[in-house]
């Protein structure tokens, strides 16, 4: 059974938890360099200065959020 690591994040409209274990830090950053990988942009310049990872990254990290991180509003 995994032990659970739970962590609790208070931001300004409130507060989220989720479960933080080695295996999740691992998936995240795995997802990140994957998605460097794939859109072929791998400095903050050429991020910023061209339209397809613009456009990419509120659904990257729409599912990083839901599928790893699966936040849990707390209030």
């Amino acid at each position: 059974m995994e032990e659970t690591h739970l962590k609790i994040v208070k931001y300004k409209h409130g507060s989220v938890s989720f479960d933080e274990t080695p295996e999740l830090k691992e998936k995240v950053y795995q997802s990140v360099l994957n998605w460097y990988i794939e859109q072929g942009y791998f400095s903050g310049e050429s991020i910023m200065q061209s339209d397809e990872p613009i456009i990419d990254a509120p659904e990257f990290l729409s599912d990083v959020a839901d599928d790893l991180f699966k936040f849990k509003y707390l209030d």
